[in-house]
């Protein structure tokens, strides 16, 4: 089992990764004391050089692997490609590295619990990075529906469109196809974080002809008791919205980082943002400040992050909901629908 870092040294970050979110990422980790962003690595040098230029980071390069090798580290993040994400991920934790990797962790539940079974045997902390379970907003809304007695349902809104995606073509093309896992998830992990496991799922979908996107309503009914129904309109206007319902309470986050909550016939009271005043994407720097608690102080993943173990139980539920997609399509196919 590796050693957590002497709390008198810093814990030391390796970046695997410099797009958007790598350097997300390491603007976070720069900004907390104690930590030390020692290495970037990227594709083909070039964003790692800049943005090691921009934090003062010495080492960069390539080969993520040799860069381990010269820095030393006691943890990396995995922000690379989709293609690359489960095989650099398992090859961090074999290394011994603790690892908060970006989501998808894997494209299927069995691979990201054959990951997470790595982790334990290795005695590593891994984390999938779920930055949005970190929103102030929606962590006080879930305090405040608690103390009035819990969550008693939870509806989830989210136009997520794959056309424009697809048109921009910056992704690999299996992604597009897997649209549902490879995005989607975001909000059907809020999902499960805010209602709890699933006990059962249903729901309808419907291709439109003009657009070929796929509408899909899905209606789930949670093990402590909770429902909730989650609304996918990829073809309409509008942006990711959340509404969680409590016995004489309802908060509305909308969008995501920024809401308000209502008790009994109270007025409207605003949550607390998420947006970072440091410019950094939401979410994301309280994120690493628990992935370094974690790593130096716990020795494990705590509330509210999501482990491998229960990543895997997100995805499979992403999986499911693609599933009902999926048969919808079937459907229109074979009724002569043109996509």
């Amino acid at each position: 089992m590796p050693e957590r870092p002497d709390m008198g040294e810093p814990v030391r970050i390796l970046i695997v990764g410099a797009g958007r979110m790598g350097r997300s990422h390491a603007r976070a980790f720069s900004t907390i004391p104690g930590v030390e962003v020692v290495g970037i690595a990227s594709r083909t040098g070039e964003r790692a050089g800049r943005l090691a230029a921009d934090l003062g980071v010495r080492a960069w390069g390539t080969d993520w692997e040799a860069l381990a090798e010269e820095t030393l580290p006691d943890a990396c993040v995995v922000a690379v490609s989709h293609a690359l994400n489960e095989e650099i991920t398992g090859r961090a934790i074999d290394r011994g590295l603790h690892v908060l990797a970006e989501k998808p962790v894997a494209f299927s539940s069995e691979a990201v619990s054959a990951l997470a079974q790595r982790v334990d045997e290795r005695g590593v902390i891994a984390m999938a990075a779920m930055n949005r379970r970190y929103y102030a907003g929606i962590l006080a809304a879930l305090e405040i529906v608690g103390y009035h007695g819990g969550v008693l349902g939870v509806t989830g809104l989210y136009p997520d469109p794959v056309q424009p995606a697809r048109a921009d073509g910056t992704l690999e093309a299996f992604v597009y196809e897997k649209w549902t896992v490879a995005n989607t998830l975001h909000m059907i992990d809020l999902m499960r974080f805010v209602g709890g496991e699933v006990e059962r799922l249903s729901g309808e979908a419907a291709v439109h002809g003009p657009t070929g996107e796929c509408s899909a309503v899905v209606m789930f009914r949670f093990q402590g008791g909770a429902i909730g129904t989650f609304s996918e309109y990829p073809a309409s206007a509008g942006r990711w919205e959340m509404k969680i319902h409590g016995d004489g309470v309802e908060a509305t986050l909308d969008p995501l980082e920024d809401g308000v909550i209502r008790v009994g016939d109270g007025p409207l009271r605003p949550l607390p943002t998420s947006r970072d005043p440091k410019g950094i994407k939401a979410g994301v720097r309280p994120q690493a400040l628990a992935f370094v608690e974690a790593v130096r102080d716990v020795g494990r993943v705590t509330y509210p992050a999501s482990d491998l173990h229960d990543h895997a139980r997100s995805v499979e539920l992403a999986e499911r909901i693609a599933g009902i997609i999926e048969a919808a399509r079937g459907t229109s196919d074979r009724a002569g629908v043109t996509r």
